[in-house]
């Protein structure tokens, strides 16, 4: 019967169950986002009762119908720069908020405060460093219904409204739970798969009964058709039509947890206003539609959904399709008016293709209503007789049900007086028709369930002000149900059954001996009846049964006299329900009554009427004849207990009948009763919506044990496998017989059909048990011999490439002798399955596929029948495991242990598990690694020494580079102090490139100093004269350099020269015209040798009346590191005035009382000007162009104003008068000599910079070809950076090897990544491999100690500039630092490092990478890198390939994302694309691409951030970088770009996540989105891809064009700012809780956590918590997450998400603005953490 032709009257008494109304609304991969009317439901959580509208049935009119519209999947139109911008950048919180915010932390830390000095230290620690356990703290109602305080005061529920409608959150729980629920698990049958092939190639109505997966062919049918290429090329559909809502509705949510397709979905009336509704179904891959919806879309919006369009039909429960029912229509209308050649595929599917079938309808008649199926379908029934299909493989020798009639007398026995009247004493005439019922409900099961269930109505009865009943009325209605429960009270006590009927007496006997003869833990069934209202009544009956049996005050039937024993047979099996046995004569091929199909070769003319009537006869009582069931008295027939006594368990629970129900509309049996409950603490409420789910849920984990159901259940929900079944209101048809029968599908189950004996033969307007068995069988055997074509069996087994290793005759041999042996251990039967899992449980998973024993079974290895699939990582050829077919026969257990053995024989062989038999550590991998796949390391010549200077006969050559310097003061400077165009030189015994030498500083008091060293003269020298200037080399570094506060001193060592890497070169002088100046120098180092009694000799000795000749260096005695340059005596003596001197009058007051030396006042004073500022370390920026970036001008003097006496000759020093006889000569007093001293050292060690990149040049040149040719290469053209590679962080440096070495990373971790890949050695054992033992590899390829190693041994080391220029670190050339130590003794001071450290000469090849891939690509780092030792071997010719692979056409789209890329091994991108939890595909998982994709996007976003920001530093580059390749950047991108919508997996918990990530991309930020990982997998694991099957520059391009919007994004804001500008800005992208880390007390005190909502409201229900713009506190019932901020105990702020990750980032990105907001806000939490840290430490101290 179609769905018009049932009745919608909403609140009859009719005996059958209403058809349910249908809704109109659309579900799609979103979540929705309007809200149906009250009654209405989501798509994703089906009530309990599928609810038939609203109140007023006038609302059931098409104009009132509300329309629930879901937006459409993510679009794959590609963001832009301003989305990605406000992606990035966009705030957690308005500025509203912020403020509100930061005033509840100022309140907060304030509270701290006060309560600290209110309680002490100790007792606000011990508060808020325990947290309250569960038991101490347990929640309080604080509210009563009405929403007010229990006072009565209005509280924070004022106004809220306490309808139970779900949260989004929960709906979206719901829905992720629903659709995990409904992913189809396992393989195909064979039948399965050729049923598919069939409908391949014609249009087919497949014909399986119920739990036969008639649902995954369709699903594998509709993705076949989905990857052809006018898919969506052409936009075609596919077009899922069911008779119902609630058929919908499972196969909405079916559809979307198995397939990556966006599906609508659209009920009822769809010529409504929803014009968005229409677009999102018209724009679905896959529209669900019950008939009259899509009858009207069909009719009414023809340009948007056409028969044109579909290419694939699909209709469910195809047998309507027959006379005047829609789907006739549609197929007639609609359907046969295309020319055939534009008519989509169909696929029917039916459990009963032919319905309503009497036990005499002749083959004819069968053969005309099945051809009319098939015209209308235009389609052919399948069958599969002929095919060798076992019943084994079809599941029905295991599961096919044993079928009993249980007959009872009707007549009403138990009724002795009728039901008060009630149709005449004044209720209202709604009423009147609803309490009919009740004389129904007393007439069928007997006044003791009329009692309890009218008493439960008068409880929970409201007012029907709809009908305008009166309060009069109502009163009236609730007195009457409380006089019919007291009269069925007294007429309980007044029968002698106790008030039931015969029918519920054997129905309640009958659960007993079930449940108690299996054990309620074991037993689940299903009780069908016909009415509404019997269910809920039966329902409230048992419910009653369970409590008053727990309290004594209920009797079992059993325990009655009602039971006849002395009619029962000892057991259960043998007694009353058991079949006789068929007489041997007739010799039946199949016993119809207990319906044991174990052989179904016989056709319907072998039924003849001996054997029918002889199974007939099977289905009586003992001793009742065919006869005697028209002829039988009514007599009790009552069922004594089949169980022993002594077996049934003392615990109750295991006795109890615990039921549920599923009907339609139970608040709708009685107006009203949908609203009361609702205002109740109840929970024992009976009318109420329930969820489906929920109730399913019971029944399946065992928590409920019967489902008493009406018809809703025979189609369209989904419950699990039953052991029994039980028909109490007869069979209707024989469609309802098979639909109800199927339901009783596990092993041994029983199928019970009552039947009233009560009735005659000829006036039963139901069906036999017989007849519809009868029926049932004729149905199939004319099927089964219409049988016209026999599609090809495919064993899915098929689609794996058959294993071929070298481990095949092991593993056969292993399962023969039960156990496996290395030469280190063994592993046998009872052990294999253990070892399986802990290989498994041993990759790293991340950790959303480990939150629920559903996912995380999803990558572990998956038995079936012979045969076991290996995790999705190992390629299709090793993953399937088969048992030999010796082996089928034995039981499961025993199957499982073999595969499981020969699984881990193969996982050994294949190098996965070491020869311990264990999961391989990362030491076996590196062991593996270094022995098996690792080059040696290059190797050095050693350097020659450098030869001692040789004296030729006439004498040493020598070649002479004046060191210029220039600078507007320096000039000015050395001209008044007397320097007579002298300078310094470098002198050589061998010519040295100094051409890139000229450099300039910044003095602090001179300004400018340009060097520039010249062109080289050549003079021939005798030996003193080489030594004289060894000495002045000597004397001038002691005296410029060394410390003079130690007892260090410089000593000249030849040997030094001879063994290091810099030429030999000494410092010397210079006369006028460019000569060496040996006078000067032999004064030099003369002078230096005075002794200090000498030097204040010399001063004495000063002229006293007129200046010195030249100005010299002086020190005071009494300090002798301060020095001044003195010019000559003033007018003045010590008597003079001291100026602004306030207790000092002259200056030798001064001296006397602040230096305590004695001076005479006659003493003269001499004019003196502070010596200039020694720079003791190396500027930063060492200039080469000249003065133009430099300061020209000295900075003005401290003291501009000069005083009396005083003169500042030299620009830029401070003038003073001294004492001259309280000084001393400084060890060189040339004044001219020391100018040009002053930035010696920083000149010899740029010299000692250059001269060693140039070594380093000439070392790899002459040592590695490869590398030598590219250094020189970049040293010729760009020499900067090649010095700015070969300077470590120690340097102190500006410049540093940083930036290259971040680079460099990357550039070794995709050569290591293309190794791996491509050796030759370790290729096979890699493909075997997990993403994260690959990660092991590579890590292990390229570790500090393999790359200190290389750098060793290729002899780099030597050439790092590691050494900062500091007086403990850096020593000039040729000399050695000497110390005195106490004793007197001298030695050598080796406190400067001699080497770089070991984690420097890992950085330092890095950085050679890095710089080589900057200048020369990817293809010269990988040959250095090859060239060096670091990395494996490379083959060239790598196949990807898989044999018989065919591309699918529909994944290949995705080549257009990436620019139009064309894939010569299209393989590979299936592979990106495929989920690991897809473990029965021909290509890996894309674990391994992902593994190389990251190393791709890696260096793709090192090298642009290097590129794009020259000036930045690492800091700020690695925030650019984490921003462009995280894993929520990256899950934006995919959905930007519509990658997801290509994703093949099987995770249920994907689309609700995925589709919860899209919308929170709109209204979120970086920091503030739950993003799902395989997201960014499947982008990074697209571009890995890209990289094996084009190359890098392929794959970089394909980065460029998906990640543009977020690099332009980058560009446009940091590109133009400067630099601590930038830094500044890019703390924003910074993960917020590292900023808070850094923040505040350094981390130290700061904790950041994410709590369940109902434990944080336990554990710390005071803390305020931020909920969508409103301060609240969490509540103990809430399902979702709150962030947590906390300074030492000390709740900050607590924020409420959805999510753990969400709730913990959003959190911390919150208060990070408030802290950019409120500046003073930090420093308050400081302080308070640093009070209690002080207060911490003095406590543990102690």
């Amino acid at each position: 019967m179609g769905d018009d032709d049932r009745n919608h009257h909403g609140n009859n008494d009719d005996d059958a169950e209403e058809q349910q109304e249908e809704h109109f609304f659309v579900s799609s991969s979103k979540r929705p986002t309007k809200k149906i009317k009250r009654g209405d439901e989501t798509p994703y959580n089906h009530q309990h009762d599928v609810q038939e509208g609203p109140d007023d049935p006038a609302a059931n009119n098409d104009d009132n119908q509300e329309v629930l519209v879901a937006t459409a999947s993510a679009s794959s139109s590609k963001t832009t720069t301003t989305e990605a911008h406000n992606f990035l950048f966009r705030s957690p919180a308005r500025p509203e908020e912020i403020d509100q915010i930061a005033n509840k932390l100022r309140s907060r830390i304030k509270n701290a405060h006060e309560e600290i000095a209110t309680i002490g230290f100790d007792a606000f620690r011990e508060k808020y460093n325990k947290f309250i356990t569960f038991e101490e703290k347990t929640p309080k109602i604080t509210a009563n219904a009405d929403g007010t305080d229990l006072d009565g005061k209005g509280g924070e529920n004022e106004g809220v409204d306490t309808d139970d409608e779900m949260t989004q959150y929960q709906k979206d729980k719901t829905a992720a739970a629903i659709l995990q629920e409904a992913v189809v698990r396992g393989d195909p049958r064979r039948y399965q798969t050729a049923l598919v092939e069939m409908a391949k190639k014609r249009n087919t109505i497949v014909h399986l009964g119920t739990g036969q997966g008639k649902t995954l062919i369709a699903l594998l049918l509709i993705r076949h058709y989905a990857d052809q290429d006018d898919y969506m090329l052409h936009r075609k559909q596919t077009l899922f039509l069911v008779p119902s809502v609630a058929l919908a509705m499972q196969h909405t949510t079916t559809l979307l947890a198995n397939l990556p397709y966006t599906v609508a979905t659209a009920c009822n009336n769809a010529s409504v206003k929803a014009s968005t509704s229409r677009e999102d179904m018209a724009a679905a891959n896959i529209l669900v539609a019950t008939h009259g919806a899509a009858r009207d879309l069909f009719m009414h919006y023809g340009e948007m959904f056409s028969f044109e369009r579909i290419n694939l039909l699909i209709v469910d429960e195809c047998h309507y399709a027959s006379g005047d029912h829609e789907y006739a229509t549609i197929m007639r209308n609609f359907y046969h008016r295309l020319p055939r050649e534009k008519r989509p595929r169909v696929l029917g599917l039916t459990a009963s293709p032919l319905v309503n079938i009497k036990c005499d309808t002749d083959d004819d008649k069968l053969r005309l209503m099945l051809d009319e199926l098939e015209n209308i379908m235009d389609s052919k029934l399948a069958s599969l007789p002929k095919l060798g299909i076992t019943e084994e493989e079809m599941g029905h020798s295991s599961r096919e049900s044993e079928e009993r009639c249980v007959f009872y007398h009707g007549q009403p026995g138990s009724v002795i007086f009728d039901l008060p009247k009630h149709d005449n004493i004044g209720l209202h005439e709604v009423r009147v028709r609803e309490f009919k019922q009740f004389v129904e409900l007393y007439r069928d099961l007997g006044p003791k369930l009329t009692s309890i269930y009218s008493a439960t109505v008068a409880r929970e009865l409201s007012i029907n002000r709809y009908d305008q009943e009166s309060k009069e009325q109502f009163l009236l209605a609730k007195k009457y149900l409380g006089e019919l429960s007291n009269f069925c009270a007294r007429q309980c006590q007044n029968c002698p059954n106790g008030g039931k009927t015969e029918k519920l007496a054997v129905l309640e006997q009958l659960l007993e001996d079930i449940i108690e003869s299996k054990g309620a833990k074991n037993t689940v069934g299903v009780v069908f009846v016909d009415r509404r209202v019997t269910a809920l009544a039966l329902y409230d009956y048992f419910r009653t049964r369970r409590r008053e049996i727990k309290n004594g005050n209920w009797v079992r039937v059993r325990d009655t006299e009602y039971n006849r024993s002395v009619h029962r047979s000892a057991t259960f099996d043998d007694g009353w329900f058991a079949p006789k046995k068929i007489k041997e004569s007739a010799k039946p091929r199949c016993d119809i009554s207990s319906r044991q199909f174990q052989e179904m070769n016989f056709t319907s003319d072998e039924l003849d009427a001996e054997v029918i009537n002889n199974v007939l006869e099977t289905c009586l009582p003992p001793g009742i004849t065919m006869k005697d069931v028209v002829d039988l008295e009514p007599s009790p027939i009552v069922l004594p207990s089949s169980v022993d006594p002594s077996k049934i368990s003392n615990d109750d629970q295991y006795r109890e009948i615990r039921c549920d129900m599923i009907v339609r509309n139970s608040t709708a049996v009685f107006k009203y009763l949908d609203r009361a409950h609702h205002y109740t603490d109840d929970k024992n409420w009976l009318h109420k919506s329930k969820s489906v789910k929920d109730v399913l849920d019971d029944l399946r984990t065992k928590r409920t044990n019967v489902l008493i159901a009406t018809s809703v259940v025979e189609e369209g929900i989904d419950i699990g496998a039953c052991s029994f079944v039980i028909v109490l209101d007869h069979i209707k048809s024989t469609k309802a017989y098979v639909q109800m029968k199927g339901r009783a599908r596990q092993q041994h189950a029983r199928f019970f059909v009552f039947q009233d004996n009560s009735l005659l033969a000829g006036s039963n307007p139901y069906m036999h048990l017989h007849a519809a068995q009868t029926a049932a069988l004729r149905v199939k055997n004319f099927i089964d011999s219409r049988a016209d074509f026999l599609p090809k069996l495919v064993d899915i087994s098929l689609k794996f490439e058959t294993f071929c290793g070298d481990s095949i005759h092991k593993e056969y041999q292993s399962i023969l002798e039960g156990v496996y042996r290395t030469n280190k251990g063994f592993v046998d039967l009872s052990a294999a399955k253990t070892l399986l899992n802990r290989y498994t449980l041993s990759i790293p998973i991340e950790r959303a596929s480990r939150l629920t024993r559903d996912l995380l079974r999803q990558h572990l290895p998956h038995f079936e029948e012979n045969r076991l699939i290996l995790p999705a990582h190992i390629p299709s050829s090793a993953r399937c495991v088969i048992l030999p077919e010796r082996f089928h026969s034995l039981t499961q257990r025993e199957k499982h242990n073999m595969l499981s053995l020969m699984a881990c024989v193969r996982l050994h062989k294949l190098h996965l598990l070491s020869d311990r038999l264990l999961p391989l550590t990362r030491k076996d991998m590196k062991e593996k690694l270094v022995s098996v796949a690792l080059t040696k390391l290059a190797t050095h010549r050693k350097q020659p020494k450098t030869a001692s200077p040789i004296m030729g006969s006439r004498g040493l050559k020598v070649y002479v580079y004046q060191i210029q310097q220039r600078g507007n003061t320096f000039e000015q400077n050395d001209y008044v102090v007397g320097g007579d165009g002298m300078s310094l030189c470098i002198t050589s015994t061998q010519p040295i490139d100094l051409t890139l030498t000229d450099m300039s500083f910044n003095h602090i008091e001179i300004g400018a100093i340009h060097v520039q060293i010249k062109e080289h003269t050549v003079e021939i020298i005798n030996k003193s004269d080489w030594d004289c200037c060894t000495k002045f080399h000597t004397v001038l570094l002691n005296a410029r350099w060394r410390k003079r506060t130690g007892s260090s001193f410089y000593v000249y060592n030849e040997s030094k020269i001879k063994d290091g890497i810099l030429p030999c070169y000494i410092v010397g002088c210079l006369t006028e015209k460019g000569f060496l100046d040996f006078k000067r120098m032999l004064s030099v180092v003369s002078e230096y040798s005075r002794s200090i009694e000498e030097r204040e000799a010399v001063v004495k000795a000063y002229n006293r009346k007129c200046n010195l000749q030249k100005p010299r260096i002086v020190s005071p005695v009494y300090d002798q590191n301060v020095s001044y340059i003195v010019y000559g005596p003033s007018n003045l003596t010590c008597a003079a005035a001291f100026p602004d001197g306030e207790d000092i009058n002259t200056y030798g007051d001064y001296f006397r009382k602040c230096k305590h030396q004695k001076v005479d006042d006659s003493c003269i004073l001499f004019c003196v000007q502070r010596q200039w500022f020694l720079p003791r370390k190396a500027q930063k920026h060492i200039g080469s162009s000249g003065l133009d970036d430099l300061q020209k001008d000295p900075k003005p003097d401290s003291d501009s104003v000069l005083n009396e006496g005083e003169r500042s000759l030299c620009s830029g020093l401070v003038a003073a008068l001294m004492p001259i006889d309280l000084c001393l000569e400084a060890p060189i007093a040339d004044a001219s000599l020391f100018l040009h001293c002053l930035i010696l050292p920083q000149i010899l060690f740029h010299i000692d910079t250059i001269f060693t990149v140039q070594a380093f040049v000439e070392h790899c040149s002459g040592n590695l070809p490869i590398l030598g040719s590219y250094i020189r290469e970049i040293s010729k053209d760009s020499f900067n950076d090649l010095l700015e590679a070969m300077t470590a962080k120690s340097c102190r440096k500006e410049n540093n090897y940083d930036r290259f070495e971040f680079v460099g990373d990357a550039v070794l971790k995709l050569v290591h990544t293309d190794a791996l890949l491509h050796s030759t050695t370790l290729r096979n054992w890699v493909s075997y491999l997990h993403e994260g033992d690959l990660s092991t590899l590579r890590n292990a390829m390229g570790s500090n100690e393999r790359l200190m190693q290389a750098s060793i041994s290729a002899g780099l080391d030597r050439y790092i500039l590691f050494q900062e220029l500091g007086r403990s670190q850096w020593v000039p050339s040729g000399l050695e630092l000497h110390t005195i130590l106490n004793d007197g003794t001298e030695c050598i001071n080796d406190a400067a490092p001699e080497q770089a450290g070991n984690k420097t000469k890992a950085d330092f090849i890095e950085s050679l990478l890095g710089l080589i891939y900057m200048k020369n690509g990817f293809t010269a780092a990988r040959s250095v890198s090859e060239e060096l030792g670091i990395t494996l071997p490379r083959d060239s010719d790598y196949d990807v390939s898989i044999p018989g692979y065919t591309p699918n056409k529909r994944i290949m789209k995705v080549t257009e994302i990436l620019g139009g890329i064309q894939f010569t091994h299209p393989v590979l991108l299936e592979e990106a694309l495929t989920h690991p939890t897809c473990t029965h595909e021909e290509v890996p998982c894309y674990q391994k691409l992902e593994w190389v994709g990251d190393a791709v996007l890696c260096l793709f976003a090192r090298s642009w951030v290097f590129d794009k920001f020259p000036s930045s530093k690492v800091g700020e580059l690695v925030i650019l970088e984490s921003t462009i390749v995280c894993n929520e950047t990256l899950a934006y991108l995919c959905i930007s770009n519509g990658l997801q919508r290509y994703l093949n997996h099987c995770d249920p918990s994907l689309p609700g996540r995925i589709e919860a990530f899209e919308i929170d991309c709109k209204a979120r930020g970086l920091w503030a989105t739950d993003a799902p990982k395989c997201l960014g997998d499947i982008v990074e694991s697209v571009f890995g891809s890209v990289f094996v099957d084009a190359g890098l520059d392929a794959a970089l391009s394909a980065v460029h064009r998906v990640v543009y919007p977020v690099l332009e994004t980058l560009h446009n804001t940091f590109g133009h700012l400067h630099h601590d500008d930038m830094a500044f800005k890019a703390r924003s992208l910074i993960n917020p809780k590292q900023y808070i880390h850094e923040v505040i007390a350094g981390g130290e005190a700061v904790s950041v956590k994410s709590w369940k909502e109902e434990i944080f409201a336990i554990k710390k229900p005071s803390c305020p918590v931020w909920k969508d713009g409103i301060w609240g506190r969490a509540d103990y019932m809430g399902c979702l997450y709150i962030g947590l901020v906390q300074c030492f105990g000390i709740d900050l702020i607590g924020l409420q998400e959805k999510s753990a990750p969400v709730a913990r980032n959003r959190t911390c990105a919150i208060v990070m603005a408030v802290f950019e907001a409120n500046p003073d806000l930090v420093s308050k939490i400081k302080d308070l953490s640093q009070l209690l840290l002080r207060k911490t430490q003095y406590v543990e101290g102690n």
